[in-house]
């Protein structure tokens, strides 16, 4: 999600080759989010610098937020039946 004063799309899915956007100078934030509700808790989001910041007139700004599992350890215990 794109917080940004006069976004044209606050809510695009994201896309490996990117997604062009426009907003007003100013601040800006960008964050990647789990839509899945039974995945929320087991991903760790990790953007690069430039995920939030201000933007002036005629400015490009690279946005790489990314979602990564959190690994999950799973201990199996024998069952034993007599």
């Amino acid at each position: 999600m794109l917080l940004a004063p006069n976004v044209s799309d606050s809510g695009f899915p994201g896309d490996e080759a990117g997604v062009d956007v426009t907003l007003d100078v100013g601040s800006y934030s960008v964050t990647e989010t789990v839509n899945n509700p039974a995945y929320v808790g087991e991903y760790s989001e990790s953007d690069s610098a430039d995920c939030s910041g201000t933007i002036g007139v005629g400015e490009t700004k690279n946005l790489h937020p990314s979602l990564t599992m959190i690994s999950i350890t799973l201990l199996l215990h024998p069952l034993f039946l007599s």
